[in-house]
């Protein structure tokens, strides 16, 4: 059987034209098979804010409750919590003037529990001489008591005591009370003058 060149031509034709499509096929398939390379992770949202060296103050019914001193100051995205390191200073304040003057290590306000946390050793100081040293202190927005577990060590002009159990302090009353106390208490002699002995 003999063939006209021109129909080898064409066939030759088909033949490269088949050859190449057969190649760019078969990398196409392999490029689709192929899984996608894996993505790449994203860096975690930062869930605290850093802020600068600043004051941090908290009011209630347009009066100011709580200011603060930090060098370190982290907020929540969603400005709920507030955690204060190497806090320098914080002030209670009463009916607008200054009632309590507190350092401690740190502290944590929650806006929406109201609750605020001091740690890493509190130590407060109020008017006519009262000072206390404790771990940490609770402060109940709501009620506005607040509770340091024991062991602490309280002063006034007085004298001393110290108790292994929590200190509560309630100041609206302006009312303190010790649980456990170990026997450590003095007065000084003009305070028991005209006590019945």
């Amino acid at each position: 059987m003999s063939v006209s060149p021109r129909a080898a031509a064409f066939g030759l034709a088909l033949l490269a034209l088949g050859a190449v499509g057969g190649y760019f096929g078969s990398r196409w398939t392999q490029r689709s098979a192929a899984p996608p390379p894996p993505p790449k992770p994203l860096a975690p949202l930062e869930s605290m804010l850093q802020l600068p060296p600043m004051n941090f103050a908290v009011s209630e019914n347009g009066k100011r409750q709580w200011e603060f001193h930090a060098d370190k100051v982290n907020r929540s995205q969603n400005g709920a919590l507030t955690t204060l390191d190497q806090l320098r200073q914080g002030v209670y304040y009463k009916d607008g003037k200054p009632y309590l003057w507190m350092k401690a290590g740190g502290l944590i306000y929650d806006q929406v529990l109201r609750k605020l946390h001091m740690k890493g050793g509190v130590e407060v100081k109020g008017l006519n001489g009262l000072q206390f040293n404790a771990s940490s202190l609770v402060w109940n927005g709501v009620s506005k008591k607040f509770m340091c577990p024991g062991p602490v060590r309280m002063n006034t002009p007085d004298g001393w005591i110290e108790g292994a159990g929590a200190l509560i302090g309630d100041l609206q009353k302006q009312t303190f009370s010790l649980q456990k106390v170990n026997g450590q208490f003095r007065l000084d002699s003009s305070a028991m003058k005209g006590l019945p002995l």
